[in-house]
């Protein structure tokens, strides 16, 4: 519930927890819409729509049984994805907002790994996710390769096809992480973004758990983070 003329507020992160602001979890992908309700006292009516986990699952399914075994719907794959979150953003059109929570892309199936996972990258921007932040499989290739998806640029394994499918330009979603930093101590991405719906301020700050680094299993990432990187918490963040 978002009341506009609530005061700032002060952020507190503990240590091994995900961040609150996100609404979101690290568990098996699914979609999960939050909202709350308006009233008579003026509260906006705000769906936040999240998922997570998705590693590039564009063509993957499996279906749906019923306690007899009987199949009765199907999920995965980036059609049902895209029907289950616009079905629900019509309910509430103006004031959805589209978020996901890390491995989006990493140890994915070949439709789009072969493509750097760059297919993941454009379907996610047509779908018009708003807010993002990393786990551990967005470190697979290194954190520059990750930094390409996000911002975009050129990898010498599918430039070749920018010629038909133009430049790769990277992700539309604001990507996030506070407690992730290099070697001077400074966040490898912005640390939080204020999205303004209905005239209210909501502000999303990512983290990734303090176990991130002892879940990579690319030996060039192992090297950058244990050489160059620290994992912090982000303590008594104060909304501007």
């Amino acid at each position: 519930m978002i009341r506009k003329n609530s005061k700032n507020t002060k952020w507190k992160l503990f240590n091994g927890s995900l961040v609150a602001a996100l609404a979101i979890t690290m568990a098996p992908l699914n979609i999960f819409p939050q909202s709350v309700k308006a009233d008579t006292n003026g509260d906006i009516h705000v769906q936040l729509l999240g998922i997570n986990d998705y590693h590039g699952q564009l063509d993957t399914w499996r279906s749906i049984k019923d306690s007899t075994g009987k199949v009765v719907d199907y999920s995965g794959g980036i059609e049902y994805l895209a029907a289950y979150l616009k079905e629900r953003e019509a309910t509430n059109p103006a004031n959805t907002l589209m978020i996901q929570a890390g491995d989006l892309v990493g140890a994915s199936p070949p439709v789009s790994a072969l493509l750097q996972d760059e297919p993941t990258i454009r379907f996610m921007n047509e779908l018009g996710f708003d807010v993002g932040t990393i786990g551990n499989h967005e470190f697979d290739e290194g954190v520059a390769e990750m930094k390409r998806l996000i911002y975009g640029g050129s990898n010498p394994k599918t430039e070749k096809y920018e010629a038909k499918y133009g430049k790769f330009t990277g992700s539309t979603m604001d990507y996030v992480v506070a407690n992730v930093v290099d070697d001077k101590n400074e966040p490898i991405l912005p640390p939080y973004v204020v999205k303004e719906v209905g005239g209210a301020k909501i502000g999303f700050i990512g983290v990734v758990t303090t176990e991130t680094h002892q879940r990579l299993y690319h030996q060039k990432v192992l090297k950058v983070l244990n050489l160059r990187m620290k994992l912090r918490l982000l303590t008594n963040m104060q909304k501007n």
